[in-house]
């Protein structure tokens, strides 16, 4: 099956590169799994956690934790795009909304990163650390349209901001319960300011994740 995923996909897609709105959410997805999640807890289950590419409500489900993912360029407004009312409103106890803000930047400039060398240095830490997780690593990058490209090392960016919010009572969101009959769903652009009483930060150790 996995042999059958990969003839079709280059069939059909190995000479589309991904959209830049694309690139930026799959860094901003990959920066949380290498900085929140591989320090905490051992590189297979982190990409375990990884659920985004599988069209899951939420980027991450790290045991009974949703996480959800933003990422923007520094040039973009304060505010982010929430695709469903399913997104911010899981069925698990915890949700937490994540922000990464980026900024352009120019090749070989301190700090910068690009998609390319982002996923070749994890592919590295993978192979050394937990070579059985490579190829669900390498599937989950094919299901959001990821081949490595050279192109890829074209756009560089610099991280400018993150932040996390608590999603829970109070929080600005509309969840499906909340809909009116016969509106089957909705996207809405939800403002950072509003989300400021909100702000959180990790710490996996004291929620008993494993």
């Amino acid at each position: 099956n996995r042999l059958l995923r990969w003839q079709l996909f280059f069939e059909e897609d190995s000479k589309k590169l991904m959209s830049n709105s694309r690139i930026i959410g799959l860094l901003g997805e990959l920066f949380f799994l290498e900085n929140h999640l591989f320090p905490s807890f051992e590189i297979e289950k982190s990409i375990y956690y990884w659920s985004g590419p599988e069209s899951k409500a939420q980027d991450f489900i790290v045991d009974s934790v949703a996480v959800e993912v933003k990422c923007q360029l520094g040039e973009s407004p304060s505010r982010v795009t929430i695709n469903s009312s399913d997104q911010l409103c899981p069925k698990l106890p915890e949700l937490y909304l994540h922000v990464i803000t980026l900024g352009k930047a120019e090749k070989d400039s301190p700090n910068s990163f690009n998609l390319f060398d982002t996923i070749e240095r994890l592919n590295s830490q993978i192979l050394i650390n937990t070579p059985s997780a490579y190829e669900r690593f390498s599937d989950l990058l094919l299901m959001v349209g990821y081949i490595a490209k050279k192109e890829y090392r074209e756009q560089s960016f610099v991280l400018l901001d993150e932040n996390t919010y608590e999603v829970k009572k109070g929080f600005p969101r509309i969840c499906t319960d909340d809909l009116p009959a016969g509106i089957d769903n909705v996207r809405y652009r939800l403002t950072l300011n509003s989300c400021k009483p909100f702000k959180s930060e990790f710490k996996w150790e004291q929620k008993n994740v494993k």
